[in-house]
């Protein structure tokens, strides 16, 4: 299991732990606003949680072998790139884009 902890800069505080992963992180994406974090396990789960409360939003899972996560040039969304494929989802709620 992977853990994800997240501090708050200012004063060093704590702010949530996340665990939902299974394998190691390989990638953690902030969503613009900074109101949410993308995270990518080796498995190819994809995780966003909220940072206002440290719930989660929405996963994926069954990507495969993802190497690169990056945002859309309009924030809009998150493209999952593998050796032999690109997915697009939808940042606010993971639904599969054309």
């Amino acid at each position: 299991m992977s853990t994800i902890r997240l501090w708050d800069a200012q004063d060093g505080a704590r702010l949530f732990t996340f665990t939902n992963h299974r394998e190691q992180v390989r990638v953690l994406l902030f969503e613009e606003s900074g109101f949410m974090l993308v995270s990518l396990d080796n498995s190819g789960l994809l995780e966003c949680c909220n940072l206002s409360d440290g719930t989660s939003l929405w996963s994926r899972s069954g990507l495969g072998a993802v190497h690169s996560l990056s945002r859309s040039s309009d924030g809009s969304s998150l493209i999952c790139e593998s050796s032999t494929r690109a997915k697009k989802f939808r940042f606010t709620d993971g639904t599969p884009l054309p």
